[in-house]
C-alpha cells in the first residue's frame, strides 16, 4: 500500500485517497 506523506493509523492519504490503517 502507497503511503503517500504519513502513514497514521486511520489517516486517508489525499494524494492516494486510500486509507492507511496497516
Amino acid at each position: 500500500m502507497p503511503n503517500g506523506s504519513l502513514s497514521a493509523p486511520g489517516f486517508v492519504d489525499p494524494t492516494t485517497e486510500m486509507p492507511v490503517a496497516f
